[in-house]
């Protein structure tokens, strides 16, 4: 009778490492050319703790931090087998080159698997694609992986990478930094853009996500490839988009930056965001990539923040191995590459995570009648054991607190600001108290151009506008004396009403006139009188109606009383040119 039972598994996670090793191409080298890195000596009075180290070495943009994580990490096992520090046990590490390829990145574990001893743990790739596909295969030998550059989204996945961990905090463990971040300056309206590939739309998917939940508005979304940049940034410019998250690699963050300089999407009125690390002058224009300028490149990304991890103990403090992040620099003998975050700290604490791990766990499985030595590539029982211990680590590593929550680590968030070639620190996000610190130790001031905070959009405020007093009180006097001159006319009329003269102007039509002009200029000064003069509201109906009061029965008794004496005198002139006009006037 057929069972299927852990050899059947392993034959088909062969059969499909075969397929991709097929798809990928041809592997390079053979198993004498890829020596272990590490030291292989051999004590029979201690047992050995296999670590597999697949590190990107050579072919590819990585090489450069997989020497350091490969350096660092053979000075952690080092130390940890110096010390003692798993009593009756010495870590042995296996180190290999995936050269940024599944291809080579599978020729390896599987060289590893066949033609050396037991495999106990996985330490990397730090590449993406490579690390994705031995997550998936590692669990069919039983085998814990810990990485110390992976950062996609996917790996978060424990349905699918049960077994995988990460020293390195994932971009969306930022997500909470970055709500604190814009909570803090009151910023409401976002958008983002990002590289159209997996990782990168799986961040901006779970930080849109992440936003919105806690009432954050996008007012536009978009993965985009390169033909796009541009349409995509004009949607932005349309939409009042100011407050701007991206996630690109090196090469299409030129691009786009390169569009959004030609846009005007730069400056004081905008902000952007960027996931992940880029290395020192990313922007420089060599062999041509854009169409822009270095100068013009440098300008549009000036006063960008970037959003990864703390890449070293705060205040120098002491790690779990003994020493501080600077006598770490000094034993590796080894500068930070040009980036803002320490990949030799990482491995070198991935490296710390596995000891501590096995250490904690020997106890429990004694507890549990088991031995380390039937820890072989079909013990899950040993293997989920480990797994359990590991997820519950929290001590202080060289790259600041180590603590998981599922396959991600949970770290302190920093923010980084580019301003005038210089990237400065200007704020820490602490996860365990939801802490947002713009006062941390080395932090500078926010920069902003124009030295003031940009708006998330365009705000509309409504205002009172009310009359200056100044104008108001200059108006009602010249309406005053307009008043006073009306009332002489009134009172002149008044006292020569019996002259020939004023009988014959036709005194009755004046006196109205005279009288609507004193109401016109009482509306004058009715229309300034506004909440500036009164400081209340509850008068501003009673006013409004003496105001149309006033206008409209002074403008139609005044003009009303002229064009009757315009309409008189046309019909004194009618009757002349008929010779039929008799005066009333006596004599």
């Amino acid at each position: 009778m057929f069972r299927w039972d852990a050899s059947c598994r392993q034959t088909l996670v062969l059969l499909y490492c075969s397929c991709l090793l097929t798809i990928t191409g041809p592997v390079h080298g053979d198993a004498d050319d890829d020596a272990p890195l590490a030291s292989e000596q051999e004590e029979h009075s201690v047992e050995f703790i296999n670590i597999l180290g697949l590190f990107e070495l050579s072919s590819c943009e990585l090489a450069k931090n997989g020497r350091l994580e490969a350096k660092a990490a053979q000075l952690a096992v080092k130390l940890i087998n110096e010390r003692a520090v798993i009593p009756g046990y010495q870590l042995r590490l296996f180190a290999n080159d995936t050269m940024c390829s599944v291809g080579e990145g599978i020729y390896a574990f599987l060289d590893a698997l066949f033609l050396g001893p037991r495999i106990h743990f996985l330490l990397g790739p730090s590449d993406d694609e490579v690390a994705i596909e031995l997550a998936r295969a590692s669990p069919y030998w039983a085998m814990l992986q810990i990485s110390a550059g992976a950062t996609s989204p996917a790996l978060s996945d424990r349905n699918h990478f049960r077994y995988f961990f990460r020293t390195i905090t994932p971009d969306q463990s930022h997500n909470n930094a970055r709500l604190e971040f814009l909570r803090h300056f009151r910023w409401q309206y976002a958008a983002t853009i990002n590289e159209n590939t997996e990782s990168y739309a799986l961040a901006m998917n779970a930080l849109v996500g992440a936003l919105e939940d806690q009432n954050i508005t996008f007012r536009a979304t978009g993965s985009i490839g390169e033909s796009k940049i541009r349409e995509q940034l004009e949607l932005f410019k349309e939409k009042d988009a100011r407050i701007l998250f991206g996630a690109f690699s090196v090469e299409f963050a030129k691009q786009v930056f390169c569009e959004a300089f030609r846009l005007g999407l730069y400056g004081s009125r905008y902000v952007w965001f960027l996931s992940g690390s880029y290395p020192v002058g990313w922007w420089k224009n060599r062999a041509n990539e854009t169409t822009c300028t270095t100068a013009q490149l440098e300008k549009a990304i000036d006063g960008y923040i970037s959003v990864t991890t703390s890449d070293a103990l705060m205040n120098n403090k002491v790690s779990a191995a003994g020493i501080t992040y600077e006598e770490f620099i000094h034993l590796l003998d080894e500068n930070s590459p040009s980036s803002t975050y320490s990949p030799q700290a990482l491995a070198f604490d991935a490296i710390w995570t596995i000891a501590l791990a096995v250490q904690k766990s020997l106890p429990v499985l004694e507890r549990n009648g088991l031995r380390w030595m039937d820890y072989d590539d079909t013990n899950q029982e040993i293997a989920q054991i480990v797994a359990g211990v590991l997820s519950r680590l929290d001590f202080p590593g060289i790259s600041g607190p180590i603590r998981f929550s599922g396959a991600d680590r949970v770290g302190v968030s920093v923010f980084r600001q580019f301003v005038q070639k210089e990237t400065n620190t200007i704020a820490m996000y602490y996860p365990d108290d939801g802490l947002l610190s713009f006062n941390c130790s080395g932090c500078e001031p926010v920069s902003w151009e124009g030295s003031r905070k940009p708006a998330d959009r365009r705000h509309e405020s409504y205002v009172i506008e009310v009359i200056e007093t100044e104008v108001f009180v200059s108006i009602t006097i010249i309406s005053f004396f307009g008043i006073i001159i009306a009332c002489l006319f009134l009172l002149f009329n008044f006292r020569f009403r019996n002259e020939k003269f004023i009988k014959l102007s036709s005194p009755k039509l004046n006196n109205t006139t005279a009288l609507g002009c004193c109401l016109v200029y009482a509306s004058v000064i009715s229309l300034g009188i506004d909440f500036g003069i009164t400081g209340d509201l509850y008068y501003s109906r009673p006013i409004c109606h003496l105001r149309i009061f006033f206008f409209s029965t002074g403008f139609s008794v005044a003009f009303g009383s002229l064009f009757l004496k315009t309409f008189r005198v046309h019909q004194i002139f009618r009757k002349a040119s008929r010779g039929v006009i008799k005066s009333k006037v006596r004599k």
